[in-house]
């Protein structure tokens, strides 16, 4: 979470242009870059200022929230407390910078293609991660768990790129001594190609995290902290069931852009509505079985008690399944290496904002549940629907629209 501010969508746009680019460029057995020069160098270009942009993302990270999470606590808590807490978040924000650095290398893995090995690997740094923390915990660390997770996430990623992709490390870092010390005619123009996209899928990326996060901190003002403890343990399940069922179609995300550089609109399709099915059905399946659940544990188990009313959670979880189909929706479009829903996506967020105050305000859950649904099912659905037909119509009939 605390990466999020200063990644704002980059990894994602990415993936994405590299994708495009490896229809022209293979990977060796020794896990270089081979194929056209061009497609080769711009892939580089790529990945070397991705490289400065991190760079300055995890310095300013660390120059920005140690202050900051020092004031907090100051304000927050008494004398001894407060020294307790600082060598912890220091470690916490200093191992978060961290893992912001290598960013850039699995984007350019994932963006190639080999997804196995990236999920492999996240795979990895997650029960690494999650067996240090509770080990941390147990040891008596406490404070300590959340920069020991970080740090063992760290040691994995960087130490498999180190030992599976050293090759690749020497590719990238030749390229980038070789653009230092010779004037180099540029392939790749940043603010001409990637800005245009990346400001888009910031903004698009924040509006989604503002909503998911405002219905807590306006339950806890309204109605206290009983209610919104429920609220956030309901949405941590539709909240995870949502992530599961989008993976289906992200870990497809790189051969989307394949398909939209070479032009492949029937392969395209056919890829993408295959996926959609699947995991929409998914993703119905997930939320009866979700509600069932927490209607059994209400009704005969005190645990039940930490979560909303099973009928308020059907709408959190008819919610999760339209911003689904939504997400498809948006992940398609992207492919194009364009994200036209970035208003639909503000305005949203403005809107279900506004309804979260109000009604969270007069009716607490029931009103800010009742009030997202609504907006998804009658504003995000349609306009997304709308939005994706017309293009999809437009962009694969216009022989003048680049993709590549």
């Amino acid at each position: 979470m605390l990466q999020i501010f200063f990644d704002l969508g980059l990894s994602y746009v990415i993936v994405q242009f590299i994708s495009h680019e490896f229809v022209k460029v293979k990977w060796l057995p020794c896990g270089t870059l081979d194929g056209e020069a061009v497609s080769k160098d711009r892939i580089l270009h790529i990945i070397k200022v991705s490289m400065k942009w991190y760079s300055i993302a995890a310095t300013l990270l660390i120059c920005f929230l140690l202050p900051v999470g020092f004031l907090f606590f100051q304000s927050k808590v008494t004398a001894d407390i407060y020294f307790q807490w600082r060598l912890p978040w220091t470690l916490l924000v200093i191992t978060n910078a961290l893992n912001l650095l290598l960013v850039p290398i699995f984007s350019l893995i994932e963006g190639g293609g080999l997804i196995t090995s990236i999920y492999t690997i996240r795979f990895i740094q997650g029960v690494g991660g999650t067996l240090t923390g509770w080990g941390t915990l147990i040891v008596g660390g406490g404070l300590f768990t959340g920069a020991a997770n970080c740090l063992v996430c760290f040691i994995i990623g960087s130490g498999w790129l180190l030992i599976k992709k050293r090759e690749l490390l020497i590719q990238i870092f030749t390229k980038i001594k070789s653009d230092f010390n010779s004037k180099t005619t540029r392939t790749f123009s940043w603010w001409n190609e990637l800005w245009p996209m990346q400001w888009r899928i910031a903004i698009s990326w924040l509006s989604g995290f503002f909503i998911f996060h405002i219905f807590n901190p306006v339950v806890f003002y309204f109605s206290g902290p009983v209610a919104a403890g429920k609220m956030g343990m309901t949405l941590t399940v539709t909240n995870a069931l949502g992530s599961i069922i989008l993976s289906w179609l992200t870990v497809n995300v790189p051969k989307f852009g394949n398909f939209v550089s070479s032009r492949d609109w029937i392969s395209l399709d056919r890829l993408f509505f295959k996926v959609f099915r699947q995991s929409t059905f998914l993703a119905v399946i997930g939320a009866l079985i979700g509600v069932c659940l927490i209607w059994i544990l209400q009704n005969g188990f005190r645990i039940g008690e930490r979560f909303l009313p099973a009928w308020e959670a059907s709408l959190l979880f008819g919610s999760t399944i339209i911003n689904h189909i939504i997400s498809c929706f948006a992940i398609y479009l992207r492919a194009h290496k364009k994200d036209p829903f970035v208003w639909l996506s503000v305005i949203g967020a403005i809107m279900v904002s506004l309804t979260t105050i109000v009604l969270g305000k007069y009716l607490s859950t029931k009103g800010i549940v009742i009030g997202c649904f609504l907006i998804n099912l009658l504003y995000g659905l349609p306009t997304a629907s709308w939005l994706w037909y017309k293009l999809r119509k437009k962009w694969h009939s216009d022989e003048n629209l680049i993709c590549a």
